[in-house]
């Protein structure tokens, strides 16, 4: 318990009050949306957690400017076709968008996979196989040492192994603008969100247990 204890008095909010142990725990604790607890964390602290985890770990051009409550209430909507614990997945940078999208998973009760673009083909299937995400969000490249690295081919060969997807997501990232004609039951991130205004996100209450992200070994 000490360590919800002490969750608590940073700020938090979990709910421990009553709770002798653990095991208790486990019992005691209403539905808690915790991707809920964490954007009024946010929220309170000017965002600055979000910064924290992203700030200086993106190229200069994709700075935290705009992480802004406006732009996450903007993007965090309900993923259409997406259902308490069906699996959005995430072929992406350490990137705002990235975060817009696990929230609005998380807002559903969906659970969060992701690889980091720099992986192959392969090892991206062999991970999100298991999953059978229904969406999933990529870039188109990214960048390392200095180099602007094409995502696009493999990003085809990723798609086409995952007949579970009925949607997939394309975030510009390297450039604005991608040929995506061959990735199937795909849009771009600005026609994706399109048809969504901003607006409190509402979360949907989960039990305690409920899965929130998916992560793997090497």
């Amino acid at each position: 318990v000490g360590f919800f204890e002490r969750s608590d008095e940073a700020g938090l909010g979990l709910p421990i009050e009553g709770v002798e142990d653990f095991g208790h725990l486990l019992v005691a604790v209403a539905p808690l949306g915790m991707a809920e607890r964490r954007h009024e964390f946010g929220a309170q602290r000017g965002l600055d957690l979000f910064e924290d985890f992203l700030l200086h770990r993106v190229e200069p051009e994709h700075a935290l400017d705009h992480l802004e409550g406006e732009f996450l209430r903007q993007h965090c909507q309900n993923l259409a076709g997406v259902v308490a614990g069906d699996r959005v997945a995430g072929f992406v940078a350490n990137m705002p968008e990235a975060v817009a999208a696990a929230l609005a998973a998380h807002s559903i009760g969906a659970v969060w996979s992701s690889c980091s673009p720099d992986f192959g083909a392969q090892g991206v299937l062999d991970r999100f196989g298991q999953i059978a995400p229904k969406v999933l969000f990529a870039v188109e490249g990214y960048y390392y040492n200095g180099k602007t690295i094409d995502c696009l081919e493999k990003l085809v060969t990723v798609v086409d192994g995952m007949p579970s997807l009925n949607s997939v997501v394309v975030i510009p990232y390297t450039r604005t603008a991608s040929d995506i004609a061959r990735l199937k039951n795909a849009a771009m991130w600005n026609d994706f969100v399109a048809p969504y205004t901003a607006g409190d996100i509402e979360f949907a209450q989960m039990p305690f247990n409920h899965p929130l992200y998916i992560l793997y070994s090497s």
